[in-house]
C-alpha cells in the first residue's frame, strides 16, 4: 500500500492490520474469509518454496485497484495534451471517481474487518475448550447418559440431536 500502512505486523500468535487495527489468530490465516484478513489463496496462484511463498499478481484487492487507479492519475496528470472532451474522462472527474472508489472501499474493509473480529468471539463463546456451547452440550448428553442410562429414551432424544466442533 502507497500508505505504508496495508501490511501487517505480529503480536505474539496475533497479527493485526497497520491499515485498521484488526486483529486475527495466526491460525486463522487463509481459513477465515473477509475483512483485511488474508484470504485463502490457493495452490494455483502461489508458488512454495523452502524459504518462500510467492503470490500471483494477478489476485489483486479492490484497495490496490482503486491506488492503481489513482496512480493513473497521476500519470495523465503530467501529460499536458490530456484534455478529453468527454466529461466522465476529464481529469477532475476521474479524481472525484477514484475518491468515490476509495471511500466505499475503505468502508467495507472496515465492515469486514468489525465483522471478522465479531466472528472471532461469537467462535470464541462456541468453541472454548470447557465453557464453549459444544463442551456444555457434550457434558449435558454424558450427564443425561449416567442419569437415564446409553439405552433409555431420554438420552436417545438428546444424543440425536447434532453439534460439531471446529476443525
Amino acid at each position: 500500500y502507497s500508505s505504508g500502512r496495508g501490511y501487517y505486523i505480529q503480536e505474539e500468535d496475533v497479527l493485526v492490520c497497520q491499515n485498521c487495527g484488526n486483529r486475527f489468530a495466526m491460525d486463522d490465516v487463509e481459513v477465515t474469509r473477509g475483512g483485511c484478513n488474508p484470504v485463502p489463496i490457493t495452490e494455483e496462484y502461489k508458488t512454495v518454496d523452502e524459504e518462500t511463498i510467492t503470490v500471483s499478481n494477478s489476485r489483486q484487492s479492490y484497495t490496490q485497484m482503486a491506488e492503481n487507479f489513482g496512480i493513473l492519475l497521476q500519470l495523465l496528470g503530467t501529460i499536458p495534451t490530456y484534455n478529453p472532451n468527454e466529461d466522465d474522462l476529464k481529469l477532475l472527474n476521474l479524481e472525484t471517481y477514484k475518491n468515490s472508489l476509495v471511500s466505499s472501499t475503505q468502508s467495507v474493509d472496515q465492515t469486514e474487518a468489525e465483522l471478522n473480529n465479531k466472528l472471532i468471539e461469537r467462535d470464541q463463546l462456541l468453541y472454548a475448550d470447557g465453557t464453549g456451547l459444544y463442551s456444555i452440550v457434550q457434558n449435558v448428553k454424558k450427564y443425561v447418559k449416567s442419569l437415564y442410562g446409553a439405552t433409555s429414551p431420554e438420552y436417545t432424544n438428546v444424543s440425536s440431536i447434532e453439534f460439531t466442533s471446529r476443525k
